[in-house]
């Protein structure tokens, strides 16, 4: 019998992680401003908010599938 672990593990094959380096530069009641590098996109914006900050991370997400894809249909 296979531990919860082990089938994790399985699933999450084929799976890439993104890194990212945040740099929080000033925080003022529940908004931040700062900058985010995508480390193996080799690309660095700002954010003026934590909602630009995720639609930052998601839009670099988005990128990293569809150069998945055409790697794959090339």
């Amino acid at each position: 019998m296979k531990s919860g672990y082990e089938v994790d593990k399985k699933a999450d094959q084929g799976k890439q992680e993104l890194v990212f380096h945040l740099r929080v530069q000033f925080r003022r009641n529940t908004s931040m401003q700062g900058t985010v590098k995508w480390i193996d996109g080799h690309k660095s914006s700002s954010f003026r908010s934590a909602l630009e900050l995720g639609n930052l991370i998601n839009s670099a997400c988005a990128s990293n599938f569809l150069d998945k894809e055409k790697k794959l249909t090339s």
